[in-house]
């Protein structure tokens, strides 16, 4: 019997958001190769590595696979080295695997590196194993033998992803995403839902997340079909008794007539759900909106970053007016759904007072929630390289890219303190939350069956 791990080594802020790659990784392996056996090392809900060490130790697999982004990847590596500790070979993937491929593979306990989408490259490399060992014809990895690194070519993305299976959610406490979902608080504490993406793809230049984002998953947003996606519903729906879901992808709404049809597809299949998703500001009219409604939608999440178009535009590169935010918020509210906002704190060069008005802003706004993060350059991004270019020193360690902690040191001479920061982020919640228009739904929230365990969570992240 073929044995294989995948770990997700996530030790900060558990929530609903369910690793919808992972899940079809595992589904795709499983589907491609016979007599194998996978089990995955969730650590969001155990947090330890003795929980990654015992569990390896009893199922003591062939081939680990280890997920890595920026915050997970410190984590990643010591979950590494236990696999070795027991045999294992060890491949590492995800975004930070993809953008720092060198750097990972030079560790003594990586033996190769996924670069980009995973399961076509995992599957061969897992073929190549039980086979003859031979890595050399593997496009989209760094393999490391007899001391020598090689790079193989990059591997063509998927064009078709519904050629992909439904996501392995067995291999998921499922019950505990549920448990710790709270994308759908403000319109129902009680609700039971998970987060799932159905797409890939990213056509836009935001320099906090561009180029990694095209790097992995290419400029085409590939989107699996709407009816493929209501049959995942439906199926968790029936096995785990869903009532709600949220759409963790950024751009659903970037291809052209796709919600219009799931949207469409819901009602005449009578599926009875409420949901969420991210948009950008100019991506969803109020036509749209409406038949959104209709078949459940209940809030949108948008990236507004910035009321200050030097910020937005000049240094983000959102490429997105004021007047399409405030559009896009007003004709929501029209329609009764709610609006998320998600804001950056810090940006090089910002000023207390371009913070003030953000924060103004939002308090003032018919939001219903909001994010406020410190704006934290990740390794890869353009704004990333563009600051240490101009002399900036990020941070030593990898787990202080977190834009829910302020642990970075300054970006430009004239940049407030990160003490101010941490201020400044600590009273944009107490003036949106505690403001009058909203502070009566703030209450409601903790009315639920886990409202005051959820909003720790929420607490544990500002």
């Amino acid at each position: 019997m073929k044995k294989i791990a995948l770990i997700f080594p996530r030790f900060r802020y558990p929530s609903g958001e369910l690793p919808t790659g992972l899940a079809t990784i595992g589904a795709y392996i499983r589907e491609q190769i016979r007599d194998i056996e996978i089990i995955l090392i969730d650590t969001s809900f155990n947090p330890s590595f003795r929980y990654i060490d015992e569990a390896l130790g009893r199922f003591k697999p062939h081939i680990t696979g280890i997920y890595m982004d920026v915050m997970l990847a410190a984590n990643g590596l010591e979950a590494a080295r236990l696999a070795k500790k027991y045999g294992s070979l060890v491949i590492a993937g995800g975004p930070h695997a993809t953008m720092a491929a060198d750097n990972i593979i030079k560790n003594t306990c990586i033996d190769a590196v996924c670069l980009g989408e995973g399961e076509i490259t995992l599957k061969e490399f897992i073929e190549a194993f039980y086979e003859d060992k031979n890595f050399n014809n593997i496009a989209g990895i760094r393999y490391k033998s007899e001391g020598r690194v090689y790079k193989n070519p990059p591997r063509p993305l998927i064009q078709d992803i519904d050629c992909l299976p439904s996501p392995a959610f067995d291999l998921f406490d499922i019950d505990k995403y549920i448990d710790y979902f709270f994308q759908l608080d403000s319109f129902c504490p009680d609700a039971r839902g998970v987060s799932l993406t159905v797409s890939r793809g990213c056509p836009y230049d935001c320099t906090f997340c561009q180029p990694t984002v095209r790097t992995i998953q290419g400029r085409k947003v590939r989107i699996r079909s709407p009816q493929r996606v209501i049959e995942d519903i439906r199926y968790l729906q029936k096995n785990y008794g869903l009532n709600a879901f949220f759409f963790a992808d950024d751009l659903i709404a970037a291809v052209p007539g796709w919600l219009e049809q799931f949207s469409q597809k819901l009602i005449s299949q009578n599926i009875k759900i409420a949901w969420a998703c991210n948009t950008r500001a100019d991506t969803l009219d109020y036509p749209t909106l409406k038949t959104m409604k209709a078949a459940g939608l209940v809030k949108i999440k948008i990236g507004i970053e910035s009321v200050t178009d030097r910020i937005r535009n000049g240094i983000y590169n959102k490429k997105i007016k004021q007047e399409d935010i405030t559009s896009l918020i007003d004709n929501a509210d029209k329609l009764g759904i709610q609006v998320f906002g998600f804001f950056m704190l810090g940006a090089p060069t910002e000023t207390a007072r371009e913070m003030w008005r953000t924060i103004r802003f939002a308090a003032a706004s018919r939001l219903t929630e909001a994010l406020f993060s410190i704006t934290t350059p990740t390794p890869g991004s353009a704004l990333f390289d563009d600051l240490v270019a101009k002399g900036w020193r990020p941070p030593e360690k990898l787990v202080d890219c977190d834009f829910n902690r302020v642990k970075r040191p300054r970006m430009s001479r004239h940049e407030i303190s990160s003490g101010k920061l941490v201020l400044f982020k600590k009273i944009a919640y107490l003036y949106f939350y505690l403001h009058p228009a909203r502070l009566l739904s703030t209450l409601k929230l903790l009315r639920g069956r886990r409202g005051m365990k959820k909003l720790w969570l929420k607490l544990k992240r500002v």
